[in-house]
């Protein structure tokens, strides 16, 4: 496949593996092009490997031990993942241990000796680490790396770590070669940042050349490396056979730790997008694994059994507490600074349940309890709705940031806002994320089933607002510090601060007002006609079923919605020029639309945006509590300090209605954003 013009793509190492193949279609679905390598020659069909985005992948087949191949990877490609390498141990332990132990081994191992291993997986990546390197661009690397690079052995009873629970301040003490060879390479991109890290001030003397300006400070620049030590995989299918029985002879106490696969590749996302300043250094380790253990039997058991056996001493347990089947490693580094919350496949009894998309991302699901009656009059009992959360909850709960969704936007695509040393701060706050009704996570037309369909009554802005506040409570959380929402989002803001002014203390509500205005609906039954208008979208039974893709229909919604989406100073001045989709600049105006809205909406629902647009179009905060009150008393409800932020250029949310509303919450902020 030929490469594209844009930004450079991510080189992912192993993409036809499990893992890598999954990183490589993760970062195709967030927009990126991919550079993808492996032994392995390409897949007979890209698609099915990598995803419906297989056309940005450009394959080439290479050994990492083939230096000219590697160099010429390197110098095309920007950011890289390295996830290639012979994936475990090997069937063969190291002098001294004993065959017995590999034959009784409770995970597969390679066939490949220790030294063909180490061969593979060390110079290999010691080729592409310093490949790399050369570029002297800044660039992020992201390295697999394992949690065997701290002391799996063949032999259960070697590893004696010195404290327990296992962080990254214990250095790794491999006792095989394939942690060996993960923890050597670890300290090989130490090595190299070390050097970068030193450099010169000065051109070094004798004649001028190129490559001696090269190696100044001002003109090269290390990569940045972060290395991540999961712990043993838990593919998908194989998520509902845990939890294991208790071992019955001895394991090797790293194995008692787990993680899903796809909080792995979440991990390399976040990995890859964390900026430098959020980071200690440019070399970085991050530990991976649930807060429990994989088995049906108490962590304090577990340890009891295992150290007797070895006839050894427990290690020491430097912090928390053993009760129940808490881990004996700990991953609060990467909750704290990548803001990931592993699952634990404990979740759906022991809390909210764990639900998972086609593309390996994860959420939390919090269902509407029996009696929960929507404001269309119907039960909503049992509507779920999914959330995600961010950073770490403060003792006192008191550093809570809420960002509900705006309109067919989903949890994912808002968090290039959350993380450390983001907008919505992760080192300071504990950022809920949570789903509107209607948009396709959350309960949808798209995911009900025909025996328990969506509501025909639709739901509201009072009815999200109204789940998100028992799913709070489910978490303990009773005061907001900050709601923050776009669009439909800040609409569910000003709710939230009118309906319960006890709970939020700010409101920062962006392009988005507290009653949608008439000129407003004009535009969404506008959007409406244009998807009812397809043959594919019918009514019968009093409901609007789907009979087809509704592409004409999608696409006239699509054409509506870019005359409103971006002001007429945009079209005039041509701005659409200074943008681009998937890296590839917009020739036109026609290109814009066609590849920026018509391709925005095409995979769209009709029927959840159909669901969304009569939750925005009913959307009135008067009517949002008991009491029959005008439009003034209700926003004089609001105690929080609040700032309405509209765009100077929004057509459907005017910054003159939005002046208007802001004018009557007592302790508000009118701050039009130039647009």
């Amino acid at each position: 496949m030929a490469a594209a013009s844009g930004p450079r793509p991510v080189l992912v190492t192993g993409a036809c593996g499990r893992l890598g193949s999954q990183v490589a279609r993760r970062l195709l679905e967030d927009g990126h092009r991919v550079l993808a390598t492996d032994r392995a020659p390409a897949p007979a069909d890209p698609a099915k490997l990598w995803g419906s985005h297989a056309e940005r992948v450009e394959f080439v087949q290479a050994d990492l031990l083939d230096v000219e191949a590697v160099e010429s990877l390197a110098a095309r490609c920007g950011p890289a993942v390295h996830v290639g390498a012979i994936p475990g141990p090997s069937g063969t332990p190291p002098p001294g241990v004993a065959a017995y132990f590999a034959k009784e081994a409770p995970i597969g191992l390679e066939p490949q000796t220790g030294v063909e291993l180490l061969r593979q997986n060390l110079i290999g990546t010691c080729i592409l680490f310093e490949a790399l390197t050369k570029q002297g661009d800044g660039r992020r690397v992201v390295f697999s790396s394992s949690l065997f690079s701290m002391g799996w052995s063949h032999d259960p009873c070697s590893f004696q770590p010195r404290y327990l629970p296992l962080d990254e301040e214990q250095p790794p003490e491999p006792l095989e070669h394939y942690g060996l060879s993960k923890a050597f390479a670890e300290s090989f991109s130490a090595m190299l940042v070390r050097v970068t890290d030193i450099g010169t001030d000065e051109v070094p003397p004798g004649p001028p050349s190129t490559e001696r300006q090269r190696l100044t400070k001002a003109d090269f620049v290390g990569p940045s490396f972060v290395s991540l030590r999961f712990s043993n995989v838990i593919k998908a299918e194989k998520w509902n056979e845990l939890p294991w029985p208790a071992p019955t002879k001895c394991v090797t106490p790293l194995l008692w730790a787990y993680c899903h696969e796809h909080d792995v590749v979440e991990a390399h996302m976040r990995a890859l997008a964390l900026p430098q300043e959020a980071l200690a250094s440019r070399n970085e380790t991050f530990i991976l694994a649930a807060e429990d253990t994989r088995y049906d039997l108490p962590t304090t058991e577990l340890i009891a059994r295992h150290w007797q056996h070895a006839g050894k001493p427990a290690p020491f347990f430097s912090q928390g507490s053993l009760e129940g089947f808490t881990s004996l490693v700990c991953s609060d580094k990467a909750r704290r600074v990548l803001g990931l919350s592993l699952r634990s496949f404990r979740s759906s009894s022991g809390g909210p349940a764990a639900s998972l998309g086609t593309s390996g991302r994860s959420w939390s699901v919090f269902k509407a309890p029996a009696g929960f009656l929507l404001k269309g009059g119907q039960s909503g009992a049992g509507l779920e709705v999914a959330y995600q959360t961010y950073g770490l909850l403060d003792a006192d709960r008191s550093n809570v940031v809420l960002h509900p969704t705006s309109f067919d936007a989903v949890h994912w695509e808002l968090e290039y806002n959350v993380g450390p040393g983001k907008v919505l701060d992760t080192a300071k706050h504990f950022v809920v994320i949570v789903n509107l009704l209607g948009a396709g996570v959350s309960s949808s037309p798209s995911s009900c089933s025909s025996e328990n369909p969506f509501p025909s009554c639709g739901t509201s802005v009072c009815d999200n607002v109204r789940l998100q506040a028992l799913l709070l409570d489910s978490l303990g959380i009773g005061k907001l510090k900050l709601i923050y929402g776009y669009s439909m989002g800040a609409m569910q803001a000003i709710h939230w601060a009118a309906m319960f002014p006890e709970r939020v203390q700010r409101v920062a509500a962006v392009c988005g007002s507290a009653k949608v205005s008439d000129f407003n609906i004009v535009f969404l039954d506008s959007l409406e006609a244009a998807l009812l208008a397809d043959q594919d979208c019918r009514r019968s039974e009093g409901r609007i079923r789907l009979t087809g893709p509704c592409k004409q229909g999608l696409k006239a919604f699509a054409r509506i919605y870019a005359g409103w989406g971006v002001s007429q100073e945009f079209y005039r001045k041509e701005l659409w020029r200074g943008s681009s989709r998937d890296g590839v600049p917009f020739k036109d105006r026609e290109d814009f639309v066609a590849r920026s809205y018509e391709g925005g909406f095409a995979a769209s629902h009709p029927l959840n945006l159909l669901a969304q647009i009569n939750t925005w179009r009913t959307a009135d905060v008067s009517q949002a509590t008991k009491e029959v009150a005008t439009l003034a008393q209700t926003l004089k409800r609001i105690t929080a300090r609040v700032y309405l932020m509209p765009g100077s250029t929004d057509t459907y949310f005017s910054a003159a209605d939005i002046e208007a509303e802001s004018r009557l919450i007592p302790n508000c902020r009118f701050a039009p954003i130039e647009s």
